[in-house]
């Protein structure tokens, strides 16, 4: 049902939600979770195929070695089309081949600036080599501080997005929380709007449905609290 949950979150925040996939790598959890752990970004493939089936048709069908489903509807429909940016995670060669291949961005963990600008220059390499437009993309620090100097660091070297860490379980503390992270990170900015150009070269633009500004994600390790949302011009 991953696929409705989806579109129902991409519904109710009219456009603006991010799928972020991340294959995982704890053989129990996996299998517990009727995952094949050896070949568990061959199932993650297939799954991301069947739910862009579903996405793009009213009525869709899949058959494949791990899901196999004859035609059905599928509802809401998306806002964003033909689906949400679609991010994988990891920072394994296999992992950047699987981007080019079929994905809209790399969201990796524990970002630095050097590990953004060395994932970075793969992936414009592989995109080239595959006849992908580099610049269709996209990179998302995944968990970054909230620094303004630090996300600036993460910007140039090649991120179009970063997450930050929510620690509010109602939804009136992680408000608050989010309008002081804005009042720290964003401070000035229309002070620096000038300057703003490097932290988003034209040579590497986010895909279409992006914020043109450089965006700052939120999320929640609180599933009560407000699970995330884009700065859009703010």
């Amino acid at each position: 049902m991953a696929w409705k949950e989806v579109a129902t979150l991409d519904y109710f925040s009219r456009g603006r939600f991010l799928f972020g996939i991340g294959a995982g790598w704890n053989t129990e959890e996996t299998e517990i979770m009727r995952g094949h752990c050896a070949h568990r970004w061959t199932q993650t493939r297939e799954a991301i195929e069947a739910m862009k089936a579903l996405w793009a048709h009213e009525a869709a069908e899949y058959h494949g070695t791990y899901y196999d489903f004859p035609l059905v509807r599928s509802f809401p429909r998306l806002v964003q089309q033909p689906h949400p940016p679609i991010l994988l995670g990891g920072s394994a060669q296999q992992v950047f081949k699987r981007i080019v291949a079929y994905g809209n961005g790399w969201m990796p963990t524990r970002s630095t600036p050097e590990l953004i600008w060395q994932g970075r220059t793969i992936l414009n390499e592989l995109a080239v080599e595959a006849g992908r437009d580099p610049t269709s993309i996209a990179g998302l620090a995944y968990i970054a501080p909230t620094d303004r100097a630090v996300l600036q660091a993460l910007a140039e070297a090649g991120a179009d997005a970063a997450v930050v860490r929510l620690e509010g379980e109602s939804k009136a503390a992680a408000l608050a929380e989010l309008e002081q992270i804005a009042q720290k990170v964003l401070r000035g900015r229309r002070r620096t709007e000038s300057r703003q150009s490097s932290l988003q070269p034209r040579t590497r633009c986010p895909p279409a449905g992006w914020a043109s500004a450089p965006l700052v994600c939120l999320a929640s390790c609180h599933p009560h609290a407000l699970l995330g949302a884009r700065s859009q011009g703010r």
